[in-house]
């Protein structure tokens, strides 16, 4: 059965199930961006409006290049000099949207990394602090149990108060 299958019956089922990866990709990204919260700070704001366009661009490009398919099967590049220019340009159109698409997926990567980086070092700065104050609570109540006014240490009665 496959081997019955011509280019102008595969190319159409291709651009349908790339058509509908795209279709599912920006309605995913839709949903997404209603349930975002509002309250982002100034830096995540930025980063998920750049990732909406980004992602909303890959949906496009992947149209684009489902329509390219079913142009590309319209036209027998044997037929003339002049259809298989055309059949030429439609398919280097279609490489160049691919190489897009493919910058479009790793840039949305490193951004994501950008983001998770961010994120990590904010967590680890917030437990840093958590520590150095649960340790300085700590000094506090051990110096107040062995009977110090000072946590540097004992007082002084010479010491002005």
């Amino acid at each position: 059965m496959l081997s019955k299958l011509s280019a102008a019956t595969v190319g159409p089922i291709l651009a349908v199930v790339v058509l509908a990866v795209a279709a599912y990709f920006a309605v995913r990204q839709e949903i997404d961006r209603r349930r975002r919260e509002a309250d982002l700070s100034e830096a995540d704001a930025l980063h998920f409006a750049r990732q909406d366009v980004r992602r909303f661009l890959g949906s496009v490009v992947m149209l684009l290049i489902a329509a390219g398919m079913v142009a590309g099967t319209l036209f027998d590049p044997r037929a003339s000099r002049a259809a298989g220019r055309l059949f030429l340009a439609i398919w280097a159109g279609m490489g160049v949207l691919l190489c897009l698409l493919f910058w479009l997926a790793v840039h949305d990567w490193l951004s994501i990394r950008a983001y998770a980086r961010r994120h990590r070092r904010a967590l680890a700065e917030e437990r840093a602090a958590a520590l150095a104050e649960q340790q300085r609570r700590q000094a506090v109540r051990r110096a107040s149990e062995e009977g110090w006014e000072d946590v540097n240490g004992p007082v002084d009665d010479d010491r002005p108060r």
